[in-house]
């Protein structure tokens, strides 16, 4: 057990090197040195703002759409509402610059904020404490986002006298983000890679879409050690039982940012390595398991006497014989 639990650490340690090796532009430094034509973070940025005003000009005409239906039918239950245009932070100065980590010069550092298209959070009416079934809105728990893990039956059955937010339904592709709570649960990230239709976000998680920029890279980089201090960093909040992450703060956190080639080649290798750290953490689960289910058999023989066999039982009682 003490050497399973050991290297249960070794592959934590291993982990977080490896997250750290892939923003720092490690893992990928061969496969760079092999291109010839790479694409600059300014075509990317270029390419990410275009993306950014076309989704936005398609959320605009959707709601138009919707506010048309609506009035058509005598304005049932509450307007629909009109999409917000995400409001981008700042450029980075140049003593920030300076402080941050180095990384390769085909790469640059830029916000949260100017990389993605949207951020929004949920909706958390009062739900019956069950989940919902096939077919049947619900409404996402804090629970359901795990690092790295999305758990869609994590959810509350949302009461049919309310009607659902279509606006705040998760979809595949979606990274979501928790923003209040404790502190150990505040920042949990991953991204939805599958989930049944008519889930909703929560009132108290992020939901980003991030368009042309790749959404694995970006939920890597927010589950990797030095962002996670970053993260903790900006939370807001007296106490660690109750804290929270602004919008305007996690959209000004800065990232490393190389090309939509590289970005790939980063994910394929940052999974490459975690698959087997995966799969061993599985196995040493196992065996803990197995451990622990050995441990309580060899208690309950020991206080039911059949450690000891009969024969040296009777070897104890009478010595001479």
């Amino acid at each position: 057990v003490e050497s399973l639990k050991k290297a249960q650490k070794l592959l934590k340690t291993y982990r977080q090197a490896v997250l750290k090796d892939a923003f720092e532009g490690k893992l990928t430094a061969a496969w760079r040195g092999q291109q010839t034509d790479l694409p600059t973070p300014e075509e990317l940025l270029e390419q990410i703002k275009a993306e950014r005003e076309a989704h936005q000009e398609r959320e605009l005409a959707k709601w138009k759409q919707e506010v048309e239906q609506w009035e058509k039918e005598g304005k049932p239950g509450r307007k629909p509402r009109k999409p917000r245009n995400q409001r981008r932070p700042d450029m980075i100065s140049d003593k920030k610059i300076s402080s941050l980590p180095d990384i390769p010069e085909q790469w640059s550092y830029k916000k949260i904020g100017n990389v993605i298209n949207a951020l929004d959070q949920g909706w958390s009416p009062k739900c019956k404490n069950e989940a919902a079934s096939e077919g049947e809105w619900g409404v996402i728990k804090t629970t359901a986002i795990q690092d790295g893990k999305f758990l869609e039956y994590e959810n509350k059955k949302l009461p049919k006298k309310l009607e659902p937010r279509e606006d705040h339904e998760i979809k595949e592709g979606d990274i979501l983000i928790t923003r209040a709570g404790p502190r150990s649960r505040v920042g949990i990230c991953c991204l939805v890679k599958k989930v049944r239709e008519k889930l909703i976000n929560c009132d108290k998680a992020y939901r980003i879409k991030t368009g042309a920029f790749n959404a694995k890279y970006l939920m890597y980089i927010l589950n990797s050690p030095i962002f996670n201090r970053v993260l903790d960093e900006i939370k807001s909040g007296i106490n660690d039982s109750g804290v929270n992450l602004t919008q305007t703060a996690f959209l000004k956190i800065v990232i490393p940012i190389p090309g939509v080639d590289e970005q790939k080649e980063i994910v394929n290798e940052i999974e490459s390595r975690l698959s087997v750290v995966d799969q061993l953490e599985l196995t040493i689960q196992e065996n803990l398991q197995k451990a622990e289910a050995l441990r309580q058999s060899i208690l309950k023989k020991a206080f039911s006497g059949e450690l000891v066999s009969n024969e040296k039982l009777r070897a104890k009682k009478n010595p001479a014989s």
